[in-house]
């Protein structure tokens, strides 16, 4: 992540603390996304100054990634969040299509068959069922 958005070592220690202690129940629509404890209290966490707590936050300010509400009150964008959880839907797209290849290979083959074949069929590619229909069958097609 960090690579990603460009960070050093403080700003990501900052950022990781921030998107860890913001306040996450949506149930509290204002302060959702947001943490409010004091540069001292952050700066004890983290052992750094006051002043290096906010020369630090700043930048990530600068960076869009926290964004001040109020004073002592800051939020954690929420781009960071949707594009984590972007990374990971790709993710889960990529293994699903990872693991769908075999079975679209299967159709590809079954429909090769079928248009060389020239028939008419009803497949079910739940199993391996593939049946034609008879002409003495009371399916209209």
């Amino acid at each position: 992540m960090s690579r990603m958005f460009g960070l050093g070592d403080a700003e990501f220690r900052l950022f990781e603390l921030y998107t860890d202690a913001y306040l996450w129940d949506e149930r509290y629509r204002e302060e959702y996304g947001t943490v409010s404890f004091p540069d001292r209290v952050v700066a004890k966490f983290l052992g750094w100054s006051p002043s290096k707590v906010c020369r630090i936050r700043a930048k990530l300010i600068e960076k869009g990634l926290v964004t001040e509400v109020a004073r002592g009150i800051h939020a954690v964008n929420p781009v960071f969040e949707y594009k984590s959880k972007l990374a990971n839907m790709k993710q889960i797209i990529a293994d699903t299509q990872q693991e769908n290849s075999p079975v679209d290979q299967d159709v590809a083959s079954v429909q090769q068959d079928r248009t060389q074949k020239g028939e008419d069929s009803l497949l079910s590619f739940k199993g391996d069922l593939v049946s034609s229909p008879d002409e003495d069958s009371d399916i209209p097609f």
